[in-house]
């Protein structure tokens, strides 16, 4: 019911996993992902206080991961573009008597201003922005839970709302 070459295919580290699910009654509803902070769960150590204090320096509000309990499948895909963006993508797969229900949690950090600047902005022009392949990474995750599941998938939120993919990706998406 998963495939972590959609990830692979936007992302240069994938790590994925299929938790065992035995003697467990598949819920009307499905689950839904939680956020914790990395830097809280290591209490008031001194590794705790270094990682906030790095995220602090670097613009963020912390280390924040998704905690999928009950997922039958999760994923974590990195990407990282040099003097350009971050991206760390988490994936949860929810099954239920419906069928499934997929979520996804990004932290992404993108790098403006200077002399690269321009040059990032030719190449945005070119291929399409940051946003627009963190948004093709996701609709590429939800074209192959539709293939595996033989079924069609019904956008339910966003947030911010997800938004189209780059031209290219839109391209390459379609071809045989």
């Amino acid at each position: 019911m998963h495939d972590s070459n959609c990830l692979s295919l936007n992302c240069y580290r994938v790590s994925s996993n299929t938790p065992l699910q035995l003697g467990v009654e598949v819920p009307d509803k499905p689950g839904r992902f939680t956020t914790a902070d990395m830097s809280t769960r290591m209490g008031n150590s001194g590794a705790a206080a270094l990682l906030q204090l790095a995220a602090t320096q670097n613009g963020s509000t912390g280390m924040k991961t998704a905690q999928c309990e009950g997922a039958v499948w999760t994923a974590r895909a990195v990407r990282t573009v040099t003097h350009s963006n971050n991206l760390t993508l988490f994936a949860c797969l929810y099954k239920y008597k419906q069928g499934y229900q997929l979520d996804t949690y990004t932290v992404f950090q993108k790098t403006e201003g200077g002399l690269i600047q321009l040059s990032g902005d030719i190449a945005n022009r070119l291929v399409g922005t940051p946003g627009e392949w963190l948004n093709k990474t996701i609709w590429d995750m939800v074209r192959s839970v539709e293939t595996a599941a033989q079924a069609k998938a019904v956008y339910v939120e966003g947030q911010p709302e997800l938004g189209p993919e780059p031209a290219i990706g839109r391209v390459a998406a379609n071809s045989p």
